[in-house]
């Protein structure tokens, strides 16, 4: 025996252990599936954008409308129900607001938990605060597939769907961060993920609010 084993004695069990040990590891690294820390962080979280159509505040609950931009209107699904709670962060434009501050007719982001039914919105992000409400359909959501800038042209695959729409943006079309940050237009990359309220004219709907979610 030598001076190392001596002074450090083998277990007969190490060499049993250590490698299923070391199995399991391996395993449960395969389970996470390699998972960014953002993508753990939104385990057993959900989120919704939609636009605010009712708010009862006896029941501390909203309901958010899928109003996506194509379609009809009849067949976008019920409306989703959320409570709301008064740790619910509520923020416009990066600013603190407050539950209370939501209103109907607002256009939101939720990051949602899923520890009941109804979901309990953990965070509310308004993305635009119209006057009135707008109209169904005139708000589209998803990714930027291309953009055109010679043609201040952009191609979103709105969300859910297969479908691809191209929207044009004007000088005085407002981009944005959800923080409320300056976007310049031309900065648009494919795979941003936009929420954009439009006016429906042709040939191309035009955008007036583009908020970068992502």
């Amino acid at each position: 025996m030598s001076l190392a084993d001596s002074r450090f004695p083998r277990s007969p069990w190490v060499g049993r252990v250590l490698p299923g040990a070391l199995a399991c590891m391996w395993l449960a690294a395969c389970v996470s599936g390699g998972r960014s820390p953002a993508d753990n962080a939104m385990a057993g979280r959900q989120a919704l954008v939609g636009t605010v159509v009712r708010i009862d505040a006896d029941a501390s609950t909203l309901s958010l409308a899928d109003d996506t931009q194509t379609g009809n209107a009849m067949g976008q699904g019920s409306a989703t129900n959320l409570r709301y709670t008064p740790g619910t962060e509520v923020f416009a434009e990066g600013r603190s607001a407050g539950p209370t501050s939501l209103a109907v007719g607002n256009r939101v982001r939720v990051l949602a938990s899923n520890d009941g039914r109804p979901p309990t919105a953990e965070r509310v992000d308004v993305l635009h605060a119209p006057a009135q409400a707008l109209p169904w359909g005139h708000y589209l959501h998803g990714r930027v597939v291309s953009i055109n800038t010679a043609s201040s042209t952009v191609t979103v695959a709105q969300a859910k769907t297969n479908i691809s729409v191209r929207v044009r943006y004007e000088p005085g079309t407002r981009v944005v961060e959800m923080d409320g940050r300056p976007v310049a237009p031309g900065t648009l990359a494919p795979g941003d993920e936009l929420d954009i309220a439009l006016r429906l004219v042709t040939p191309d709907r035009v955008a007036s609010r583009v908020v970068r979610l992502r």
